[in-house]
Order: C-alpha cells, then structure tokens, then sequence
C-alpha cells in the first residue's frame, strides 16, 4: 500500500521545469530556502516576508552567480551563515551569504565531491568519487585529514551523525568514528 503524501507548503523557483533540483538548504528559522540545480545558480527565495507571514511564492531574494562554478553538485548552509558549494571539478567553494561573493575556494578533492556537512561548527567534511573523506577547518582553508573509503570505493553521500561520528556510502553505509 502507498500512502499519500501531503504538502504543507510548496515553494515555487524559478529553476527552468527541465532542470531539477539538485539540493536544498532552508535557513534562518525556515524564513529562506536557498536550491542548487545542475545548469543554474544558487537562487535564495524568501519563505516568509518582514512580519513573518508565509509567502504562497517564493520571492528571489539573490541569484547567486557562481559563473566560475562548474555543475554544482550540493550546497551546504553554515553554521556561520556562510553558503558552501562543491561541484564536479572537486572544488568546493565558501561564499558569503548576503551578497553571494566568492570568500574562498577549497582544493584537494581530485573528483566529483557528492557531499558535504559540517562537524560541530568548526569542521567541514566532504566526500568524493576520488575515494576519500577530507575533513577541512574552512577558517584556515586547510585540509587536515584525509581518509580513504573501505575498498577504495566512490563515496556518494555523507551524514553527520554527531560531534565524533559520520555516516558515509556508496555501494554500501559505513559509521566512521572520528576520534
């Protein structure tokens, strides 16, 4: 049996309807919602206007143009409210959010990075289909750990499972315990 699903609330882009979304972020107290899809930019919508009443549409608030990103694959919104992007050429990049300006660009990733979260607001982490886990302090724009997946395989997806635990997967899920 397949249960229905039911929507509360939709957000409408302006993403052309052939080009799918490739990730979401919703910050600020769900008062915004910032999409990546695979031809366009990071658009922010607002969800919610001055007074805090739910908008039916999203409204763009800022096109992002990230014209020197190639395919952005994730974004992922920062706990200091910085927007962080990773894309097929292995690059991840940190922009600042309100005027959608480049900060810097993290290299090491030799693939497409697939994932990226945040450890305890000090640490980003990002996987690859280089096979590695790379863990960055974005501050200092160091890459201070790298590890190799099990069997030297791609790793597609990434989940924070608390300060010291990660969830990782490709053809398979593995815990890695950070310490």
């Amino acid at each position: 049996k397949v249960n229905q699903l039911i929507v509360n609330k939709e957000i409408s882009t302006r993403h052309n309807p052939s080009d799918l979304i490739n990730d979401f972020q919703l910050g600020g107290n769900t008062k915004f919602a910032i999409t990546v899809s695979k031809i366009g930019n990071p658009i922010i919508y607002n969800i919610t206007d001055a007074q805090g009443h739910e908008l039916h549409n999203g409204d763009p608030k800022l096109d992002i143009n990230l014209a020197h990103h190639s395919q952005i694959l994730k974004c992922k919104l920062l706990s200091n409210g910085d927007l962080a992007t990773c894309d097929k050429n292995g690059l991840i990049k940190i922009h600042e959010l309100t005027l959608g300006q480049l900060k810097y660009t993290l290299k090491g990733h030799s693939d497409w990075v697939w994932g990226l979260d945040e450890v305890a607001g000090e640490a980003l982490v990002s996987v690859s289909n280089d096979c590695t886990m790379k863990f960055w302090t974005p501050k200092d724009q160091v890459c201070y750990k790298t590890v190799m997946s099990p069997q030297n395989k791609s790793i597609r997806c990434l989940k924070v499972l608390s300060e010291t635990r990660l969830a990782f997967a490709s053809e398979r899920i593995w815990i890695y315990n950070t310490l």
